[in-house]
């Protein structure tokens, strides 16, 4: 073990433990200090561990950093490319964990600031087998002057093999991400929220983003948040689900989102999603906007996809229930104020299907399983319960001043039979439709 300190301030303390020598390998850690009241302790016992490189560093640099980086067994490092960690000015604090096996974090970067409390905090623990956590920088920087300013993400990869997590990347102030994998082979790549470091007075201000992933080979792929007061929580569990992408053609696909990523752009916007004891669920979000919700949204069923899109004011999904297989939506809002409320129950409801009765092929929207919102205040309540009802709808051009189009629409075909069928276009004002439909075979086409 090689230590080098530059020890600038007299309160500055150090604490390095070499291994006992019956665990002793190739251990190795590397550290400067040099500020105010840094405090560092690294602690490795057996085979390969590593804790700096990328030419020997650690590094500490500024006031108040804490550094506490314990490794025990097999081929574990830590910031072993790049800067090798690096913390620098004001409040900054580091806690790594490893145990067992082939565990790494590579590179990790802290960038706090110049003035004020800003303080960066992050926690890594990792154990057995091969999790590996690539790239994490939390920077804040800039013209901040808010002493509760600060970046904190904790990241727990629990007892599985291979969970992965590259690049968790926050910028700007108050950004808060947790990360928790159990299993095997989960895997996150970039989870980013806003703005950049550097003189900005419009930092992310209350991003907060909270991924819960049980199960084996799950992916979760882009949650990016930007702006101000964004949330997304994703919480899964089971196999596979946002591993294969939605199906070309359909109408998840066609609602324009990315699959297994959640976008947020712009202020205050929402996505809460959960997936309990499913597999091979294809989602994905894209928020541009202001006030913008998608919530209350549970998975239960396998192969199902839901995709939605939303641009403008307030805009909202409640989704309350996908339960069932292999059912398809799409949402696509572009105004103000649209709201749409769907459940699903049963197996291929929305887009599996093409369209077959007259009547709703009249209509002429080419899109099963897709519902879409332009303008202001419009309204869709859905509720479809057995298998293979198709419907889709289209809302365009309502106002204020009519309170927008309402369709309120059931189809139930739990008994069997032929599948149900609904499309619902209607453009310009104040527009409502209201149909039920129950049994097998029924078809329903409306135009406004």
């Amino acid at each position: 073990m090689t230590i080098l300190k530059n020890a600038l301030a007299a309160s500055t303390a150090i604490g390095l433990l070499a291994s006992p020598a019956f665990a002793a390998n190739d251990n190795d850690a590397f550290l400067s200090q040099s500020g105010d009241d840094n405090t560092a302790s690294i602690v490795q016992s057996g085979n390969g561990n590593a804790a700096g490189t990328a030419a020997r560093n650690v590094r500490q640099n500024g006031d108040n950093n804490e550094l506490d980086i314990l490794q025990s067994g097999n081929g574990n490092k830590a910031g072993a490319t790049g800067d090798g960690f690096n913390q620098s000015f004001n409040r900054n604090k580091l806690l790594v964990t490893q145990s067992g096996n082939d565990n790494e974090t590579k590179q990790i970067l802290q960038r706090a600031s110049f003035h004020s409390v800003v303080s960066n905090d992050l926690t890594i623990m990792q154990s057995s087998d091969d999790n590996f956590i690539g790239v994490v920088n939390q920077d804040i920087e800039g013209n901040i002057t808010d002493p509760a300013d600060g970046n904190i993400a904790s990241i727990t990869q629990q007892v599985g093999d291979g969970n992965d997590v590259q690049r968790l990347e926050q910028l700007g102030r108050n950004n808060d991400a947790t990360i928790l994998q159990s299993g095997t082979g989960n895997t996150i790549l970039a989870v980013q929220q806003g703005d950049v470091y550097g003189g900005s007075t419009e930092n992310n201000d209350d991003g907060l983003v909270s991924i819960s992933q049980v199960g084996a080979n799950n992916f979760i792929d882009t949650v990016e948040q930007f702006g101000s007061g964004h949330s997304a929580i994703l919480s899964i569990t089971g196999d596979s689900n946002g591993t294969s992408g939605f199906s070309s053609g359909k109408a998840a696909e066609a609602a324009g989102a990315f699959n297994a990523s959640s976008q947020q752009f712009g202020v205050g916007n929402s996505v809460q999603m959960t997936i309990l004891n499913a597999s091979s669920n294809q989602f994905g979000f894209y928020q541009d906007g202001t006030g913008n919700m998608a919530v209350n949204i549970l998975i239960t069923g396998d192969a199902n996809e839901l995709g939605v899109h939303q641009t403008g004011t307030d805009n909202s999904l409640d989704l309350g229930t996908i339960a069932g297989m292999e059912n398809i939506v799409g949402l696509i809002q572009n105004g103000s104020g649209n709201v749409a409320s769907l459940d699903v129950i049963g197996d291929q409801n929305g887009g599996y299907n093409a369209f077959t009765g007259a009547d709703a092929i009249a209509v002429g929207l080419t899109m099963p399983g897709l519902m879409e919102q332009i303008g202001t205040n419009n309204q869709i309540a859905m509720s479809v319960s057995g298998t293979g009802n198709v419907f889709a709808f289209y809302q365009e051009g309502a106002s204020l001043a009519t309170g927008g189009n309402t369709i309120v629409g059931s189809q139930d075909n739990s008994a069997g039979g032929a599948y149900n069928q609904a499309a619902v276009m209607q453009v310009g004002d104040g527009n409502a439709a209201n149909f039920t439909q129950i049994g097998g075979g029924n078809v329903a086409g409306i135009s406004q």
